[in-house]
């Protein structure tokens, strides 16, 4: 809360905070005899497979782009080891971008 203004932020502690009760009704829920009665172990295990599932398409794609970032790491130690190699011969940032850009252009190329 903004305590001089008196209104909400909703910033990101807010959401947190939120999310923490949420998902902890939810175990209760699951756990309590006039819930679904599941008792404590397999509340637990049953909520936590529904905040799994919630949060699946969030960690599936953090894992796509790790994926990328790992298939293109040789190819950024190739281009910093030639603009290593192009700075001790005194060759010009603009050809070297150029330089990159054609060997990028010749490798997509082979690819397809």
């Amino acid at each position: 809360m903004n305590l001089p203004t008196g209104q909400s932020t909703y910033g990101m502690w807010e959401f947190i905070n939120y999310l923490d009760e949420s998902f902890y009704d939810l175990w209760l829920l699951c756990a309590e005899p006039s819930g679904l009665g599941m008792g404590l172990g397999a509340g637990l295990m049953f909520s936590s497979m529904i905040t799994r599932a919630f949060f699946s398409p969030v960690i599936i794609y953090s894992q796509m782009i790790g994926i990328k970032m790992k298939l293109l790491h040789p190819d950024n130690e190739e281009i910093q080891a030639s603009m290593r190699r192009y700075s001790m011969q005194g060759v010009s940032t603009q050809s070297l971008n150029n330089h990159c850009r054609i060997v990028k252009q010749q490798r997509w190329k082979g690819k397809k």
